[in-house]
């Protein structure tokens, strides 16, 4: 009987490609790996910034009845607490406050008028507020794959390169590792 060797399927091929599709087909917006990196500036960044700043650049907060836009100065506060959660109170905290932060929203100090106001702003929006009645018109939804992130390590520099990164407002929030479905 001849040597019967089972068909080599590609990882690409075989998982990559369709979970891309799918979360495209999802509503996601595909960026190539090279346009991910343009919109980040550096491979130790995780966050797509400019896709973050735009956000929230349409972000609104209500103030004795009219409604004003962020300032730059608050947008670099949100930008700044995102990336760079603080890690030296321990990573538990860290991502605690990074729960709250995209959950609840992010309390920054405004000034209209001469007057101080505090006011929380969303970093996703989780409501249903647009025209179609969903809050994925009201936020941007990006996906990549071979997401390169550069970390330093107490030994060197690592370069980590996940499969696919789904991201909400500039902000990572999925990590998907394909694998071919002929592995055991």
């Amino acid at each position: 009987m001849a040597n019967q060797q089972n068909p080599k399927t590609d990882e690409l091929c075989a998982s990559h490609i369709p979970a891309l599709q799918v979360l495209m087909a999802m509503g996601y917006e595909y960026l190539p790996p090279e346009e991910a990196l343009r919109r980040r500036g550096s491979t130790s960044e995780v966050l797509l910034r400019d896709v973050l700043v735009e956000e929230l650049k349409k972000r609104r907060f209500s103030w004795k009845g009219k409604q004003y836009p962020l300032s730059t100065n608050a947008i670099d506060q949100i930008v700044r607490e995102l990336a760079s959660p603080r890690l030296g109170e321990g990573l538990l905290t860290a991502n605690q406050r990074i729960y709250d932060m995209l959950t609840l929203g992010y309390t920054v100090t405004e000034f209209v008028d001469g007057q101080k106001a505090s006011v929380t702003i969303p970093i996703i929006d989780w409501d249903s507020g647009g025209k179609s009645g969903s809050p994925t018109e009201n936020n941007q939804f990006h996906v990549t794959d071979e997401f390169a992130v550069k970390r330093d390590d107490p030994m060197g520099e690592d370069t980590r390169r996940p499969d696919i990164v789904c991201f909400v407002n500039g902000i990572p929030l999925a990590v998907i590792e394909c694998k071919r479905p002929d592995l055991p």
